[in-house]
């Protein structure tokens, strides 16, 4: 099936004065906050356009992916009439490992001079995973409070234009954050907040009064299968789109399906997407924010121990790595390994009673099936019974009325 970049070649020579901004746009643009555009302005506040930011980063050494179809991407864009001529301006990236935070944006001025923010969801660094971990026990990160601070700038510079929120992963997260908690002059400005498959905000923040006026602005995109965008509070409305990958794999936007100019939608997430829910919302319910932190804080420690900056290198020697993590492990202090123990066996327990629950539900459903199917054979039967019924009175009554047709005749002679 067809994916963004198979939109860019079909939609690529339409503008958006021909067709406006829709959602396949807003995935495509989330995507493009994940490049590394390290040198490729001359100073921060420069404006150039999307097809001359190619130009200057396909110049520069060759850079990582996150995926290996951002090769492709960002030529196809550049090469479009759709998409060349916006204008990109004012990237930021900070990178703190002393407070855990991984945190990237870009703004983008569309050919209407509106504006739209995209928020770079995680990056391969342990760094970066390590701040995902922790929305389980702190409400505010701080990547959320650059994602104000970073909105509230782009406000001041770009006065009175409308403002368009979006990101992918972690960026969805910061998008929907930063839009709940910049003050009301920039919340009247912005007029759509978009959240690719990330996390909600925590209960906390989606219970506010800020998170509330802005709700109505949100929209989130989830793959059938999806884990990262059920996590925390949602209370935003959802599509649900078909993915052609399994488990986690779908969180890839290169696998969603596009028809024209929309995602190919379907009418709710499977089975294994509410079974990870349930379990990762079940295990909150039943652990403290400490205890979390605390566990996070142990596993990091070991991943330390490994001496990696990216995630994707443990791959590369995982049979090594695998090694040091038995060491690290086998190295901590008995507190320590109680944390993990207890968890391991809180979270087999938790799935394994959502397994339970889950498999009776379809076994009830499966029943509910079968009883239906009965109900309206029965229903079929009765009905056809009834014409037969009536069917057979009729041609009686005809009889009756040829011999008393007969007998009157006979009677006549």
């Amino acid at each position: 099936m067809a994916n963004i970049l198979d939109y860019i070649k079909w939609r690529g020579d339409i503008t958006f004065e021909q067709s406006k901004f829709n959602e396949v746009d807003s995935v495509i643009m989330a995507r493009l906050s994940y490049f590394d555009f390290d040198g490729v302005f001359k100073k921060y506040d420069e404006e150039i356009t999307v097809e001359e930011a190619y130009k200057r980063y396909s110049k520069l050494p060759d850079r990582d992916v996150l995926w290996k179809e951002d090769v492709k991407l960002f030529p196809a864009m550049a090469e479009s009439e759709r998409f060349k001529d916006i204008l990109v301006t004012r990237y930021t990236k900070k990178t703190d490992v002393s407070i855990e935070e991984q945190f990237s944006a870009v703004t983008c001025i569309m050919p209407d001079r509106s504006l739209l923010v995209s928020y770079r969801g995680t990056d391969m660094t342990v760094n970066g995973w390590k701040e995902d971990f922790n929305m389980s026990f702190m409400d505010i990160l701080p990547g959320h409070l650059d994602s104000i601070r970073y909105l509230e700038e782009i406000s001041k510079i770009y006065p009175r234009k409308p403002i368009v929120l979006l990101g992918h992963s972690k960026g969805g997260n910061y998008a929907f954050y930063a839009a709940a908690f910049c003050n009301d002059k920039i919340n009247d400005r912005i007029t759509a907040v978009y959240n690719d498959d990330g996390p909600g905000l925590s209960e906390k923040a989606a219970a506010t009064d800020e998170y509330k006026r802005v709700v109505d602005k949100m929209h989130s995109f989830v793959p059938q299968t999806s884990i990262i965008g059920r996590l925390l509070a949602h209370e935003e409305a959802y599509s649900v789109v078909q993915s052609n990958e399994k488990g986690i794999m779908q969180h890839d936007v290169y696998s969603w399906e596009v028809d024209r100019n929309n995602l190919v939608h379907l009418e709710e997430v499977d089975d294994g997407s509410v079974f990870v829910d349930e379990t990762v919302r079940d295990y909150i319910k039943e652990s403290s924010p400490e205890e979390r932190e605390k566990l996070l804080n142990v596993v990091f420690k070991m991943i330390k121990g490994l001496d990696m900056v990216k995630i994707s290198d443990f791959k590369a020697d995982w049979i090594n790595h695998t090694k040091t993590l038995a060491k690290e492990y086998q190295a901590l202090d008995k507190d320590s390994k109680a944390i993990i123990d207890r968890t391991v066996k809180s979270l087999v327990k938790i799935a394994g009673s959502n397994a339970y629950k889950n498999v009776n539900k379809k076994v009830n459903k499966t029943h509910e099936s079968i009883n239906k199917a009965l109900d309206k054979t029965r229903k079929n039967i009765e009905e056809n019974l009834k014409k037969l019924n009536e069917v057979r009175l009729e041609k009686e009554k005809i009889l009756k009325q040829k011999r008393d047709q007969i007998k009157l005749a006979s009677k006549n002679k």
